[in-house]
């Protein structure tokens, strides 16, 4: 599968679709496109690093769309290549690379983390955050899930809904059963349920 290797300033970014990828991400040539010579296969998406050291990084592997505002303070803006998006231009890499995730990645391949209450709404509006649906357990269920940093305090822990059949891990926040993990450590990622939240659930 090939690879750019020339400049993609005069790419049809129409018919590219965004890839997410540990080392940055690519752009990908739509199927429909693929055997028509329409463009290369594959397109980098290259790290900041990439675009402001061009010395080191020829022009072909840069993020094609950033661009370098010049005045009292020199600055680098991150453009959305989808086309139509009316996104405004992102200052960090990084925030540019979150939102083609949440808003451009294919529906298929989005982080997806539905609400395991029959009855709530978000059962069937999934959220796309891990740390949304941390939040939405926490305060609109009332479960006894802490805040990422805090320490587990038992006076709080009194007013939360618990149940003595099952616990959420505050990891992974997959529903446990006691009754098929009776040694309270999470089969999905191996965390042990805190003492305080068995002791509140009389274990």
């Amino acid at each position: 599968q090939s690879t750019a290797t020339a400049t993609t300033t005069a790419v049809d970014w129409n018919k590219y679709s965004y890839i997410a990828s540990d080392d940055g991400g690519y752009w990908e040539l739509k199927p429909q496109y693929a055997y028509q010579g329409c463009g290369p296969a594959r397109i980098p998406h290259c790290k900041p690093a990439d675009s402001h050291n061009p010395s080191q990084h020829p022009s072909q592997h840069r993020h094609p769309a950033a661009t370098a505002i010049t005045g009292d303070a020199a600055e680098t803006r991150y453009t959305c290549l989808s086309p139509g998006c009316p996104a405004k231009p992102f200052k960090r890499h990084a925030d540019l690379q979150r939102h083609y995730a949440q808003v451009h990645l294919d529906s298929s391949s989005r982080d997806s983390h539905t609400c395991d209450y029959a009855r709530c709404a978000r059962s069937t509006e999934p959220f796309g955050r891990l740390d949304h649906f941390r939040d939405h357990l926490r305060d609109y269920h009332q479960e006894d899930i802490c805040k990422r940093g805090s320490q587990v305090d038992e006076k709080w822990l009194k007013g939360r809904k618990v149940s003595s059949r099952w616990w959420r891990c505050t990891k992974c926040l997959t529903r446990v059963d006691v009754a098929k993990a009776p040694d309270h450590v999470c089969p999905r990622c191996k965390m042990v349920c805190e003492d305080k939240r068995k002791r509140v659930r009389g274990w």
